[in-house]
């Protein structure tokens, strides 16, 4: 059994360096999809109205190496939800977003381990993560996933793997890195869970045809 495993991971090891060595030697044509902004396209998702904009700093811009990103409130039935979208338009960017297991506890959140979440929307499923993260008296429940053109992962490795697939395919590059949070309120994760999820739903199929566009 521990010979076979060995064997099968040789093999696949040796097929991702072959698929790198393909794509090193036959690189992109390095043309770039127009698309319209994200705060444009997204200024309403479904039935959730926007309430507010956030901002970032341009030096935060620079250091994400963002080529377009969105930080915006969405409230549907008395329920806030707050989304962030880093998109990258080249295979060369992926890895440039920062992931919430480092960047929030370095503003001095604690987080919970993540966990492995699979989200079915009517795009097909959004393989994620889930994590909570305290300060201050705050919590926040927040769902992420790496997007690599069409496929989803909650990690930068993964991700990865995803592109190089994609590449493979001839499929365009454009990534990003989103974020899904809901304030927690009287401990009810589970609430802000499925307000959350619910967002995803209506969310991600739009966004789905958005990055194919």
């Amino acid at each position: 059994m521990g010979r076979t495993i060995y064997r099968r991971l040789i093999y696949t090891f040796v097929c991702f360096l072959i698929a790198a060595s393909i794509i090193y030697l036959n690189p992109s044509d390095g043309s770039i999809s127009v698309k319209e902004p994200l705060n444009l396209v997204f200024s309403v998702v479904d039935e959730w109205e926007p309430v507010n904009v956030i901002e970032m700093q341009e030096s935060f811009v620079d250091s994400l190496s963002l080529d377009d990103y969105l930080f915006r409130s969405y409230i549907k039935d008395g329920k806030t939800v707050n989304l962030y979208i880093g998109y990258y338009q080249t295979a060369e960017k992926i890895g440039a977003a920062h992931s919430p297991l480092v960047c929030f506890p370095g503003q001095g959140w604690t987080i919970s381990t993540p966990r492995t979440m699979n989200i079915r929307s009517d795009a097909g499923m959004v393989h994620s993560a889930r994590i909570t993260a305290a300060k201050d008296g705050q919590q926040e429940l927040i769902i992420y996933w790496f997007q690599s053109y069409d496929r989803t992962s909650g990690g930068t490795f993964m991700q990865k793997i995803n592109g190089l697939w994609g590449r493979l395919k001839g499929n365009p590059t454009d990534n990003a890195f989103v974020r899904v949070s809901v304030s927690v309120v009287d401990n009810n994760t589970d609430e802000a869970e499925r307000n959350a999820v619910n967002f995803i739903k209506d969310y991600y199929p739009l966004f789905l045809a958005y990055i194919k566009k």
